[in-house]
């Protein structure tokens, strides 16, 4: 996973206009486009907020479900089989099916791999991040790049 400045959705008032947003409207239309290709029924899709950091989507497949994590910044998706906004706990899942789709549907986005995702941070990956992100990291102590990119931080 690319860590870059801005991952954790912190930054100073004056770098606003220099952080990317990965739109609601760009999510939901991945969602769609993949829910169609897929056969699968969109149980709700929710936009993020000041928290999380993350636009949600379930979609609902052959008795199961999967939600799709959109970063609210970086056309990065992950994935996880249950979301619980009270314990903010994320436990991600591969679903190489979901994320071939995705590349096919839209290359420019990247695909969080839970060998990724549950690696613990490194010295090398904090200086990617601005001072502000650092500062936050450092109250919010996350261990994992899961943790760091897909956060309740406020």
């Amino acid at each position: 996973m690319k860590l870059r400045p801005g991952i954790t959705s912190f930054f100073e008032g004056h770098e606003r206009d220099s952080i990317p947003k990965y739109s609601i409207a760009e999510f939901k239309h991945l969602v769609h486009a993949l829910a169609l290709l897929q056969g699968s029924k969109i149980g709700s899709i929710s936009e993020c907020g000041i928290t999380p950091n993350f636009h949600t989507a379930e979609l609902q497949m052959e008795g199961t479900r999967l939600f799709v994590l959109g970063h609210s910044n970086f056309p990065v998706i992950a994935f996880v089989e249950q979301l619980n906004h009270a314990d903010q706990q994320l436990r991600f899942v591969d679903n190489l099916n979901v994320a071939g789709e995705i590349s096919r549907l839209c290359p420019e986005v990247e695909i969080g791999q839970t060998s990724d995702l549950s690696r613990l941070i490194t010295n090398d990956d904090l200086a990617v991040l601005t001072v502000v992100e650092q500062k936050q990291v450092a109250y919010w102590k996350p261990r994992t790049i899961g943790q760091l990119v897909f956060n309740w931080w406020d």
